[in-house]
Protein backbone atom coordinates (compact mmCIF):
# COMPACT_ATOMS: atom_id res chain seq x y z
CA UNK A 1 0.00 0.00 0.00
CA UNK A 2 1.53 3.26 -0.95
CA UNK A 3 2.33 6.15 1.27
CA UNK A 4 -0.53 8.27 -0.42
CA UNK A 5 -2.81 5.92 -0.13
CA UNK A 6 -2.51 5.22 3.81
CA UNK A 7 -1.98 9.27 4.08
CA UNK A 8 -5.67 10.13 2.87
CA UNK A 9 -6.65 7.49 5.27
CA UNK A 10 -4.20 8.97 8.01
CA UNK A 11 -5.66 12.36 7.16
CA UNK A 12 -9.02 11.28 6.60
CA UNK A 13 -10.78 12.63 10.14
CA UNK A 14 -8.93 15.72 9.66
CA UNK A 15 -10.00 16.27 6.36
CA UNK A 16 -13.94 15.84 6.86
CA UNK A 17 -13.34 18.29 9.72
CA UNK A 18 -11.90 20.79 7.33
CA UNK A 19 -14.67 19.88 5.37
CA UNK A 20 -16.84 20.08 7.58
CA UNK A 21 -16.12 23.63 9.02
CA UNK A 22 -16.11 25.13 5.34
CA UNK A 23 -19.62 23.24 4.80
CA UNK A 24 -20.82 24.84 8.07
CA UNK A 25 -19.67 28.23 6.75
CA UNK A 26 -21.31 28.06 3.36
CA UNK A 27 -24.44 26.81 4.54
CA UNK A 28 -25.18 30.22 6.01
CA UNK A 29 -24.81 29.20 9.81
CA UNK A 30 -23.31 31.70 11.09
CA UNK A 31 -19.62 32.44 11.56
CA UNK A 32 -18.36 32.44 15.27
CA UNK A 33 -17.40 28.56 15.04
CA UNK A 34 -15.20 28.86 11.36
CA UNK A 35 -13.68 32.23 12.84
CA UNK A 36 -12.48 30.08 15.42
CA UNK A 37 -11.19 27.14 13.55
CA UNK A 38 -9.40 29.54 11.08
CA UNK A 39 -6.30 29.20 12.31
CA UNK A 40 -6.29 25.56 12.16
CA UNK A 41 -7.42 25.23 8.80
CA UNK A 42 -4.62 27.58 7.85
CA UNK A 43 -2.15 25.11 9.63
CA UNK A 44 -3.95 22.38 8.10
CA UNK A 45 -3.43 23.73 4.67
CA UNK A 46 -0.24 24.65 5.15
CA UNK A 47 0.67 21.80 6.00
CA UNK A 48 -0.72 19.64 3.29
CA UNK A 49 1.09 21.75 0.92
CA UNK A 50 4.49 21.28 2.25
CA UNK A 51 3.60 17.39 2.39
CA UNK A 52 2.94 17.72 -1.37
CA UNK A 53 6.13 19.72 -1.91
CA UNK A 54 3.83 22.49 -3.16
CA UNK A 55 4.27 26.08 -3.13
CA UNK A 56 1.76 28.04 -0.34
CA UNK A 57 0.20 31.16 -1.33
CA UNK A 58 0.04 34.08 0.89
CA UNK A 59 -0.62 33.19 4.73
CA UNK A 60 -4.13 34.73 4.64
CA UNK A 61 -4.99 37.06 7.54
CA UNK A 62 -7.15 36.74 10.41
CA UNK A 63 -10.58 37.07 10.13
CA UNK A 64 -12.90 39.71 11.54
CA UNK A 65 -14.97 39.82 14.22
CA UNK A 66 -18.13 36.97 13.76
CA UNK A 67 -20.54 39.92 13.23
CA UNK A 68 -18.05 41.68 10.20
CA UNK A 69 -17.97 37.91 8.60
CA UNK A 70 -21.89 37.55 8.56
CA UNK A 71 -22.94 40.91 7.63
CA UNK A 72 -19.81 40.27 4.45
CA UNK A 73 -21.72 36.66 3.89
CA UNK A 74 -25.61 38.11 3.89
CA UNK A 75 -24.38 41.19 1.68
CA UNK A 76 -22.63 38.66 -0.87
CA UNK A 77 -24.74 35.30 -0.88
CA UNK A 78 -28.21 36.20 0.93
CA UNK A 79 -30.04 39.01 -1.16
CA UNK A 80 -28.87 41.90 1.41
CA UNK A 81 -26.37 43.26 -0.96
CA UNK A 82 -27.04 44.92 -4.16
CA UNK A 83 -25.76 41.70 -6.12
CA UNK A 84 -26.49 38.60 -5.09
CA UNK A 85 -24.00 35.39 -6.07
CA UNK A 86 -25.97 32.25 -5.63
CA UNK A 87 -24.39 29.21 -3.98
CA UNK A 88 -26.15 26.64 -6.02
CA UNK A 89 -24.95 25.35 -8.98
CA UNK A 90 -28.61 25.03 -11.00
CA UNK A 91 -28.43 28.87 -10.41
CA UNK A 92 -25.33 29.14 -13.34
CA UNK A 93 -25.95 28.90 -16.74
CA UNK A 94 -23.56 30.63 -19.85
CA UNK A 95 -20.24 30.69 -20.57
CA UNK A 96 -18.27 31.06 -17.24
CA UNK A 97 -21.45 29.05 -16.11
CA UNK A 98 -23.04 25.93 -15.64
CA UNK A 99 -26.09 24.30 -15.70
CA UNK A 100 -28.27 21.77 -13.92
CA UNK A 101 -31.31 19.20 -14.84
CA UNK A 102 -29.06 15.79 -15.47
CA UNK A 103 -25.98 17.06 -13.28
CA UNK A 104 -28.44 17.10 -10.39
CA UNK A 105 -29.72 13.52 -10.88
CA UNK A 106 -26.01 12.62 -10.93
CA UNK A 107 -25.22 14.29 -7.66
CA UNK A 108 -28.26 13.37 -6.27
CA UNK A 109 -27.40 9.67 -7.12
CA UNK A 110 -24.17 10.15 -5.49
CA UNK A 111 -25.56 11.47 -2.30
CA UNK A 112 -27.92 8.56 -2.18
CA UNK A 113 -25.13 5.69 -2.78
CA UNK A 114 -23.27 7.05 0.22
CA UNK A 115 -26.13 7.18 2.44
CA UNK A 116 -26.06 11.14 2.42
CA UNK A 117 -29.34 13.12 3.10
CA UNK A 118 -29.31 16.61 2.82
CA UNK A 119 -31.32 18.15 5.85
CA UNK A 120 -34.63 18.83 5.49
CA UNK A 121 -33.83 22.51 5.14
CA UNK A 122 -30.90 21.89 2.64
CA UNK A 123 -33.08 19.23 0.65
CA UNK A 124 -34.52 21.68 -1.64
CA UNK A 125 -30.49 23.06 -2.16
CA UNK A 126 -28.43 20.27 -2.91
CA UNK A 127 -26.80 21.55 -5.42
CA UNK A 128 -25.37 24.19 -3.09
CA UNK A 129 -21.27 24.71 -2.28
CA UNK A 130 -22.78 23.78 1.73
CA UNK A 131 -24.32 20.47 0.91
CA UNK A 132 -21.99 19.59 -1.39
CA UNK A 133 -19.07 20.00 1.15
CA UNK A 134 -20.94 18.09 4.15
CA UNK A 135 -20.81 15.03 0.94
CA UNK A 136 -17.05 15.64 1.15
CA UNK A 137 -16.95 15.86 4.28
CA UNK A 138 -18.64 12.31 4.69
CA UNK A 139 -16.87 11.03 2.34
CA UNK A 140 -13.53 12.22 3.61
CA UNK A 141 -14.77 10.53 7.08
CA UNK A 142 -15.88 7.43 5.30
CA UNK A 143 -12.76 6.73 3.64
CA UNK A 144 -14.41 6.20 0.42
CA UNK A 145 -12.04 5.26 -2.60
CA UNK A 146 -9.92 8.03 -2.96
CA UNK A 147 -11.21 7.88 -6.79
CA UNK A 148 -14.55 8.60 -5.85
CA UNK A 149 -14.01 11.08 -3.56
CA UNK A 150 -11.74 13.16 -6.76
CA UNK A 151 -14.30 12.21 -8.58
CA UNK A 152 -17.07 14.22 -6.97
CA UNK A 153 -14.36 17.05 -5.82
CA UNK A 154 -12.81 17.71 -9.53
CA UNK A 155 -16.77 17.07 -10.78
CA UNK A 156 -18.59 19.04 -8.57
CA UNK A 157 -17.02 20.95 -5.60
CA UNK A 158 -13.82 22.90 -7.72
CA UNK A 159 -16.19 23.66 -10.66
CA UNK A 160 -18.79 25.37 -8.34
CA UNK A 161 -16.22 26.76 -5.72
CA UNK A 162 -14.33 28.44 -8.88
CA UNK A 163 -18.08 30.02 -10.32
CA UNK A 164 -18.64 30.95 -7.23
CA UNK A 165 -15.08 32.90 -7.47
CA UNK A 166 -15.37 34.01 -10.46
CA UNK A 167 -19.20 35.79 -9.90
CA UNK A 168 -17.34 37.44 -7.05
CA UNK A 169 -14.91 39.48 -8.92
CA UNK A 170 -15.68 43.08 -8.92
CA UNK A 171 -17.16 42.82 -5.77
CA UNK A 172 -16.01 43.43 -2.51
CA UNK A 173 -15.97 40.40 -0.41
CA UNK A 174 -13.40 41.25 2.37
CA UNK A 175 -12.39 38.17 4.50
CA UNK A 176 -15.36 36.18 2.19
CA UNK A 177 -13.25 36.47 -0.03
CA UNK A 178 -10.49 34.88 1.51
CA UNK A 179 -12.44 31.98 2.97
CA UNK A 180 -13.41 31.19 -0.68
CA UNK A 181 -9.56 31.49 -1.97
CA UNK A 182 -8.25 28.94 1.18
CA UNK A 183 -11.28 26.83 0.04
CA UNK A 184 -10.04 26.56 -3.17
CA UNK A 185 -6.19 25.91 -2.18
CA UNK A 186 -7.47 22.98 0.34
CA UNK A 187 -9.31 21.62 -2.62
CA UNK A 188 -6.65 21.87 -5.22
CA UNK A 189 -4.16 20.17 -2.53
CA UNK A 190 -6.60 17.49 -1.64
CA UNK A 191 -7.27 17.19 -5.44
CA UNK A 192 -3.74 16.01 -5.64
CA UNK A 193 -3.55 14.31 -2.67
CA UNK A 194 -6.38 11.96 -3.92
CA UNK A 195 -4.93 11.59 -7.24
CA UNK A 196 -1.68 9.68 -6.17
CA UNK A 197 -3.83 7.69 -3.91
CA UNK A 198 -5.91 6.70 -6.60
CA UNK A 199 -3.38 5.71 -8.72
CA UNK A 200 -1.69 3.73 -6.66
Amino acid sequence: MSDEFNLVNDLAESRAQVYGAYADFFSGNGSSGFAGNWSELVRYQTGVEALLEMTSGPAPEPLPEPIVMDRLYARLFQGVGERTVPLCASAYTGEHRMMCGADCRRLLDAYRAFGFLPSEADAPFADSLGVELAFMSLLAQMKAPAGKQREFLTACLIPLASTVAHELQGLETGAVGDVLAMLLRTMKSDGMLLERADAC
